[in-house]
């Protein structure tokens, strides 16, 4: 009775030994995902976040929408007040090809 008593406790230690080892790896690589998880969720939700801090201003270098001193708005105005339309182009030199009115002068500024 006295061998059973001590193989039994033997049993029951072991057994609740590693249940301890698999509740901290299991914590720590639910930290890690949770952290993943966490930068994932910043970085997807910067852009719809960002105009609150800075309330929408394009204040990049040379753009047609920034109306400070080193902005190109007054480029932009005179250029469309000789009866031109101003278009940007957010993408490659390839989409001058989809513009339609083919025959029109086009004038591109880099």
């Amino acid at each position: 009775m006295g061998f059973g008593l001590l193989v039994f406790i033997r049993n029951v230690t072991v057994q609740k030994s590693r249940e301890v080892q698999s509740r901290k790896k299991a914590k720590s690589g639910s930290a890690y995902k949770e952290a993943l998880f966490l930068v994932i969720f910043i970085f997807t939700f910067i852009p719809l976040i960002g105009p609150i801090f800075d309330q929408g201003e394009n204040n990049q270098n040379f753009s047609i929408y920034n109306d400070d001193w080193n902005g190109a708005s007054d480029f932009k105005k005179t250029i469309e007040v000789d009866g031109y339309d101003v278009m940007s182009i957010q993408s490659s030199l390839s989409a001058t090809e989809r513009l339609d009115n083919l025959n029109k002068s086009l004038l591109l500024v880099l």
